[in-house]
């Protein structure tokens, strides 16, 4: 009896050993991780700027903040979606619409959670306390838009040029002199792969030069292009095409209606056609970026795996400091990057990922769903580990501050939609991100 009576006093001892330990370590990590005023880390030591650079320390890419220290980016996704009322106008109830309540909040469970940053899509509070990203949406073809919202544009006409520049001179004049922004990114999740947009769209980046009227700039240099490949044969563009043109004018005039896509010829036209969209929509927006705002970083478009040609990313690469990239499935293919790293040759940012679970509330999520917070908060420790692994991955911003509906799907946050975390998985990613901040800092992330 005594010794079961010991026995039970000396587990409870090292229980309580082991909770102490862990509000040691708590205090040791805070403590024993100086950063400077940005999130930058004292021991990685860079070169201090006015404003975030890139730079290769100790073989690894990482953000340097204008104090000139190292910094890990992690960090967190649309925090503005707090203002969308879907299931419930929790912006209204629970902060009283005031954005310095739900900043506040949100500011103390960003950092206590070990996330050092923000991405795009948060309020303007925010962006004075934690770095971020800015972006802009010049153009509507993004993946997750409606048919009836997606469009393309005429990137060779110089009245489109204009709205770009627009669009590109508000979000500079946002950022303002403000040294948290870290840097621009422009449209999300853009369709450049011409058979999966046509699969799902019914159409293309080339059917939609092919419709253009005959006064449209784009349509001039389209029918250039063909008279250039094709060494001014009429007859060889009407036979490739399956058109009826008598005049170059004919060709300009005609919205191919006949055009087998599947051609070879045309295939192969499509491509090199493509690839000069690309080479002007980047040049277009870069040129404006770098114009109004000569200091910031820009990342470029936010791509999906596999909807882009590597050609489409050779193109943005001439105007961009990094490429963004938004994975899917809770499972990292790490081929996925070192083939985008070996076209770019440039530093990969994790721009919006997430990994979802199971509730009985929402059955149906956003982005892959796992069972529970312990497999989604599992998943999180191996994909983020997996990724840092390599040096070129510059940082991780997971998708969603606070669960919002979308129909009947959840877009599923770290809070509930109430604003309550989700403990579970909060617990596991706060681990994971201290964790790889104190490898970064002692320079063993990569090992």
């Amino acid at each position: 009896m005594k010794r079961v009576h010991l026995y039970l006093i000396l587990l409870l001892a090292t229980n309580q050993l082991v909770i102490a330990q862990s509000d040691v370590d708590n205090v040791t990590f805070q403590d024993s991780i100086g950063v400077d005023s940005y999130g930058g880390v004292l021991s990685i030591q860079g070169t201090a700027n006015d404003y975030f650079t890139i730079q290769q320390i100790n073989g690894r890419y990482c953000f340097v903040t204008p104090e000139g220290h190292g910094m890990l980016a992690l960090g967190v996704t649309h925090l503005a979606a707090v203002q969308e009322v879907t299931p419930n106008n929790i912006f209204q109830t629970r902060y009283n619409s005031d954005w310095i309540a739900y900043s506040n909040e949100a500011e103390d469970n960003l950092r206590s959670w070990g996330f050092n940053s923000l991405s795009y899509h948060t309020n303007e509070e925010m962006y004075i306390r934690i770095p971020g990203m800015l972006a802009c949406y010049p153009i509507k073809n993004s993946e997750w838009r409606s048919d009836a919202d997606f469009s393309y544009e005429d990137v060779f006409d110089p009245a489109y040029h204009a709205v770009v520049e627009k669009y590109i001179m508000d979000m500079v004049n946002k950022a303002g002199d403000n040294k948290n922004i870290m840097g621009y990114y422009w449209n999300d999740i853009p369709q450049w792969s011409l058979d999966k947009t046509f699969k799902k769209r019914g159409t293309n980046w080339l059917i939609f030069y092919r419709e253009l009227p005959i006064s449209a700039p784009g349509k001039t240099v389209y029918v250039d292009f063909l008279k250039e490949q094709h060494k001014d044969d009429l007859r060889s563009v009407n036979s490739t095409y399956n058109i009826t043109a008598t005049t170059w004018d004919d060709v300009k005039s005609s919205t191919f209606p006949f055009t087998d896509r599947n051609n070879a010829t045309v295939k192969s036209e499509d491509e090199l056609f493509l690839r000069l969209i690309a080479s002007e929509f980047y040049r277009v927006l870069g040129t404006h970026t770098k114009e109004k705002d000569p200091n910031r970083l820009i990342l470029g478009e936010r791509y999906f795996f596999g909807d882009h040609p590597d050609y489409v990313l050779e193109e943005q690469n001439k105007w961009v400091d990094a490429i963004a990239f938004q994975p899917g499935g809770a499972n990292i293919d790490i081929a996925e990057y070192e083939q985008m790293y070996s076209v770019v040759q440039k530093p990969i940012m994790i721009c919006d990922h997430q990994i979802s679970f199971y509730t009985d509330e929402y059955p149906k999520t956003m982005w892959q769903q796992l069972a529970s917070q312990e497999a989604a908060g599992k998943s999180y420790k191996e994909y983020l580990n997996a990724a840092f692994s390599k040096p070129y991955i510059l940082g991780y911003n997971r998708c969603q501050y606070i669960s919002r509906e979308v129909g009947d799907v959840l877009k599923q946050g770290l809070l509930d939609v109430y604003g309550n975390p989700y403990e579970t998985i909060v617990e596991y990613m706060t681990i994971t991100n201290k964790e790889l901040i104190r490898k970064f800092s002692n320079g063993t992330l990569s090992e």
